[in-house]
């Protein structure tokens, strides 16, 4: 919207983990959409803020065959900083925290929070 505030939305993969001693796995992936408060350096740096929400896919698979599918949902939160490359193209680090409930998984009772957090590394095109 401007060079403060801005809205953005995307697909994000948390998690893909096996069990080391069997064939279980699970998968968290899903979409987000955060606004972002940004606070310019110059015109190459800016620091920012990100707070949104997150709707994702739990997937289970069991080493008897069977599997689990579950909707988990929930805020996120986080801070990073963006290097513009050129006007519409940056590259940007962050860490985000998504705090997370899922209705009955893990052998867990239902509204239980799932916490993951992640760092990541990203490249940003700004319309």
């Amino acid at each position: 919207f401007n060079p403060i505030f801005s809205v953005e939305g995307g697909y994000t993969s948390l998690l893909n983990k096996s069990s080391s001693d069997t064939t279980d796995s699970v998968s968290i992936s899903g979409s987000e959409l955060a606004a972002i408060l940004s606070f310019p350096v110059n015109n190459r740096v800016t620091p920012f803020l990100r707070v949104g929400f997150a709707r994702m896919l739990m997937q289970t698979f069991a080493a008897d065959g069977s599997t689990s599918d579950e909707i988990i949902y929930g805020a996120t939160y986080g801070a990073g900083l963006q290097f513009y490359l050129a006007d519409h193209l940056g590259l940007r680090i962050g860490y985000t925290t998504y705090t997370l409930q899922t209705s009955n998984d893990y052998n867990v009772p239902a509204g239980t929070p799932i916490n993951p957090s992640n760092a990541y590394g990203a490249l940003v095109f700004v319309f």
